[in-house]
């Protein structure tokens, strides 16, 4: 009898400990992904404001092409 409550209790120990080594596993590599996902979205947002000045309106636009075809047609 005392051996099998040193066997329950010790695999109780060996199954305690795995699935903390596991959780802690799990936790580690979600604060990995959102370190990087938070890299990657600053680095978006940089790039967005980079391009913000960049982008031409859609005005600019039409009044490009209309000097482009006025040029073209005779």
């Amino acid at each position: 009898m005392k051996s099998y409550i040193r066997n329950h209790i010790l695999s109780s120990l060996i199954m305690f400990a795995l699935a903390a080594g596991g959780a802690h596993f799990l936790l580690s590599s979600l604060q990995s992904q959102t370190a990087g996902q938070q890299q990657e979205i600053a680095a978006l947002m940089q790039n967005q404001q980079q391009n913000e000045g960049q982008t031409p309106t859609l005005g600019q636009v039409g009044q490009n092409l209309g000097g482009f075809f006025r040029s073209v047609t005779p």
